[in-house]
């Protein structure tokens, strides 16, 4: 069985079953997949959206399981705590400026040895894992890379459908998103305002989503916007858009807002996995994508989240 300890909101939990479940296609075909979400439910945020919200989707549900206890081994549990003692041992001896490169290195050093014992742990970015002949298998981390599961994207693009059918409130909403060069402009504000992460989330400000506006109107000849937050009100009382613009309620729940967004022909990114997959999702093969230069202030600058073909708007 492969396990994964799951976390986050929607957007990070589709980059963690889409990981583990393009790993199992390539590597383990015939095991079942644990998504393990008690951690989650312990933390007493699940009011917020840090519950199963997979099952809201048309998961394939023939070889998955949820909140099955791992079995891992003795040996296994040993080099976990080592694993976590070690990350401890590194942030207390790092500045706050080079703490998540310095363990993104360490996981780099440590998987060879740990895949072949059946433990994957890794925060960011893509590796390359090895296979391991261990009876069960541990997955620890946010796998934000489309690198591990592009090459089973149209299954993706099949599981990640909603399993319920798009709000007749918002028919007008998808007539004019599928009737215009529609752009999809996600601005993520919520825990990224907040002092803990002022540091690190590099929020993208109205510049930002103002240099992004120009480019769609240099490349396309008569762009719609559509606009999709997480505080829908501060956007529209502090923030001004082209004649046209229209927003989304901010009433929708999640999975009919991500269908929304992927529905739109072209996209102006936040720095946001949920944003990320909104493009990801999306079946227009001529989509212009606009992102931070920056994806996030320290440690992990997201590269291995960029496609070659995305416009890039400098931030420091």
């Amino acid at each position: 069985m492969l396990t994964k300890k799951m976390t986050g909101r929607l957007g990070n939990q589709m980059f963690q079953y889409a990981t583990i479940r393009a790993i199992q296609q390539k590597l383990y075909p015939e095991e079942k997949i644990n998504l393990d979400f008690s951690e989650m439910y312990r933390s007493g945020k699940k009011s917020d959206g840090f519950s199963n919200q997979l099952v809201n989707f048309k998961i394939d549900k023939s070889d998955v399981v949820v909140n099955k206890k791992s079995q891992i081994s003795v040996l296994q549990c040993a080099m976990l705590f080592k694993y976590y003692f070690e990350r401890k041992i590194i942030k207390l001896f790092s500045s706050k400026e080079s703490y998540e490169w310095k363990k993104r290195q360490y996981e780099k050093s440590i998987q060879k040895r740990y895949n072949k014992h059946g433990l994957y742990l890794f925060s960011y970015g893509f590796y390359k894992f090895g296979l391991s002949k261990c009876k069960n298998k541990l997955f620890v981390g946010f796998f934000e890379s489309p690198r591990f599961f592009d090459d089973i994207r149209e299954r993706l693009l099949e599981e990640f459908q909603p399993t319920q059918s798009p709000g007749a409130e918002n028919n007008e909403l998808y007539k004019a998103i599928d009737g215009s060069e529609s752009v999809c402009i996600t601005i993520r504000r919520g825990d990224f305002t907040e002092k803990r992460f002022a540091r690190s989330a590099n929020v993208c400000d109205e510049e930002y989503f103002t240099k992004g506006i120009q480019l769609m109107k240099r490349h396309l000849k008569n762009p719609r916007f559509f606009v999709f937050s997480d505080d829908v009100s501060w956007v529209k009382n502090n923030m001004s858009f082209p004649d046209g613009t229209m927003f989304e309620s901010g009433n929708d729940p999640v999975w009919e807002k991500l269908r929304l967004m992927y529905s739109c022909k072209h996209f102006i990114l936040s720095n946001s996995s949920f944003s990320w997959w909104a493009q990801y999702l999306s079946r227009n093969e001529k989509k212009i994508v606009v992102a931070p230069s920056v994806w996030r202030k320290m440690g992990y600058d997201g590269r291995d989240l960029y496609d070659e073909g995305w416009k890039l708007i400098e931030r420091e």
